[in-house]
C-alpha cells in the first residue's frame, strides 16, 4: 500500500509538472506574439520619424553621383581626357551608389512585416555605426555632435 501511495504521489507530481510546462510554453508563445505585434506597430512610427533624415542622407550620394557623372562627361569632352581621373570618378560613383543602396536596404529591413522578421545575432557596434551614419546628416543640420 505504501509503495502504491508513493507511485500515485509521483504520478500526481509528474502530471502537475507536465501541466505547468504546457502552461509555461503557451505563455512564452503568447509573449513572443505580443512582442512581434509591438515591433510591427512600432516600425511605421520609427520609419516616419526617420524618413526626413533618410531622405537627406539619400540625397547626398545621389547628388554626388550626379556631380561625378557630370564631371566625367566634362573630362570626356576634352581633346585628351585624363583616363585615370575618369576611373577615379567612376569608383566614386560606385561607392556612392553602394551607399544609397545600403540606405534603401536598411529602410526596407525596418519596414518588414512581423511574419518576415528573422531573429538573428548582430554586432551592436556595427548597428550603432550604421545608425550614426544614417542620422549624421540630420544631426549635423541641427547642430548636434554624435560620438
Amino acid at each position: 500500500m505504501g509503495a502504491l501511495g508513493v507511485v500515485l504521489l509521483q504520478a500526481g507530481i509528474i502530471t502537475v509538472l507536465l501541466l505547468e510546462r504546457r502552461r509555461r510554453q503557451s505563455a512564452e508563445s503568447r509573449s513572443r506574439l505580443h512582442l512581434m505585434e509591438a515591433i510591427h506597430l512600432n516600425q511605421p512610427a520609427t520609419a516616419g520619424a526617420m524618413s526626413s533624415s533618410v531622405a537627406h542622407e539619400l540625397n547626398q550620394p545621389l547628388s554626388a553621383i550626379r556631380n561625378n557623372a557630370e564631371a566625367a562627361l566634362e573630362l570626356l569632352r576634352r581633346e585628351k581626357p585624363d583616363l585615370d581621373q575618369i576611373r577615379q570618378i567612376l569608383l566614386y560613383i560606385q561607392q556612392d551608389d553602394q551607399r544609397a543602396g545600403d540606405i534603401i536596404s536598411r529602410m526596407r529591413g525596418l519596414l518588414k512585416k512581423r511574419s518576415e522578421i528573422e531573429w538573428q545575432e548582430f554586432d551592436l557596434n556595427d548597428a550603432t555605426s550604421n545608425a550614426i551614419h544614417i542620422i549624421h546628416g540630420e544631426a549635423e543640420r541641427r547642430g548636434i555632435t554624435l560620438k
